[in-house]
């Protein structure tokens, strides 16, 4: 999991471990207990494979089809189990402090966390635009 992750077999292990129970604790199942309920064979039937689609995606900001592609499942799926992944992730390394910090109240809090930081940056690709609805208007911008 190491090279594709960036975490070391140690880490990984904990992580792991932290995945699991989080899953178990948010959806009150095991994950084959939950995968039983499946009309299909589920694509990622174990919280490692689980855990790894996530932490591979981000490592590599892969895109949905691209995601499907490297475990054998379409876009749409990828998207709902990194979907579940994330939140199982959140619940699993916010408590431990683990998680990256993703909103600032302040100004002031903002300039606290990151005080000792010279470089940040701001990945804003994925903002929401307001379009105009006439689509004569649209081309103009």
């Amino acid at each position: 999991m190491g090279f594709a992750t960036g975490l070391d077999k140690k880490r990984s292990a904990k992580r792991l471990v932290w995945f699991e129970q989080a899953h178990e604790q948010i959806h009150k199942h095991t994950i084959q207990q939950r995968q039983a309920e499946c009309p299909q064979e589920p694509a990622l039937s174990i919280h490692t494979d689980l855990l790894l689609s996530n932490l591979f995606s981000y490592k590599l900001r892969l895109s949905y089809d691209l995601l499907g592609f490297t475990t054998s499942i379409d876009g749409s799926t990828a998207k709902r189990n990194q979907d579940i992944g994330q939140i199982v992730l959140e619940w699993a390394l916010v408590p431990s402090g683990h998680a990256p910090k993703r909103s600032f109240f302040s100004v002031e809090e903002f300039n606290a966390y990151f005080y000792k930081t010279t470089i940040i940056l701001i990945d804003a690709t994925e903002q929401r635009t307001q379009r105009p609805d006439d689509s004569v208007e649209q081309k103009q911008l």
